[in-house]
């Protein structure tokens, strides 16, 4: 063997050894996924309950329920992650949400629950109708109304429509909170032939997240 084809071999041989412990070192590198635990609790009016979690992360949801301390969760370092309760069994409660990057320490998360107000309903049967609504706390109200066959061009004023829910002839995004405020909906409607008591004009409120409604006759 030459001395040349010798010194080539050698720095070959070299290279490789050098691409080969680099890419281990890459791969290795890649390979540990650090994670960091992430406890979980849900109040309300400072007394621990228990209710549903959703964590969103890089990896996929993690879902689980509180308890009267606190809830372990394993959440990979740098993520940035959203948690959520989600109301259980007979549970009415609003949406509380936290956001944040997961940090190498470990980190408490406390869910703050409350549920929606009385909405108060006064109903002025002209025409159009006027529906009168106050809250101390209602948020985020869309709703649908529906009506018998001796009512036509039954519509609400002033709002924009949305997709409909079964059983209901009109859906409208209402794109308005009651925070110790007060809200009129208007309905205009045409009778068509005699109503009886057993003809209806019926509204429909839906709360934050659809999961809380209240329907209403209000004709």
């Amino acid at each position: 063997m030459s001395k040349t084809t010798l010194i080539l071999t050698i720095f070959c041989l070299v290279l490789l050894g050098a691409l080969g412990y680099f890419y281990y070192k890459y791969e290795y590198s890649v390979s540990i996924i650090e994670y960091s635990n992430l406890s979980i609790s849900a109040e309300e009016n400072g007394r621990k309950i228990k209710t549903g979690f959703i964590i969103e992360t890089q990896d996929g949801n993690i879902l689980g329920n509180t308890s009267k301390s606190y809830e372990m969760a394993k959440v990979r370092i740098g993520d940035v992650i959203k948690i959520y309760n989600k109301n259980i069994e007979d549970q009415n409660f609003y949406t509380d949400v936290k956001e944040f990057e997961m940090k190498p320490e470990n980190r408490r998360v406390k869910l703050t629950l409350e549920k929606p107000k009385e909405i108060i309903v006064k109903i002025n049967k002209t025409k159009p109708i006027k529906i009168f609504l106050k809250s101390e706390d209602a948020r985020n109200i869309d709703f649908c109304i529906s009506w018998s066959a001796n009512y036509i061009f039954v519509e609400a004023l002033n709002f924009t429509e949305i997709d409909k829910i079964d059983g209901w002839s009109k859906c409208y995004d209402g794109n308005f909170s009651l925070i110790n405020s007060n809200k009129t909906i208007e309905i205009k409607y045409t009778k068509f032939g005699t109503p009886d008591d057993k003809d209806y004009i019926k509204l429909l409120l839906l709360l934050e997240n659809m999961e809380n409604t209240e329907t209403i006759n209000i004709l």
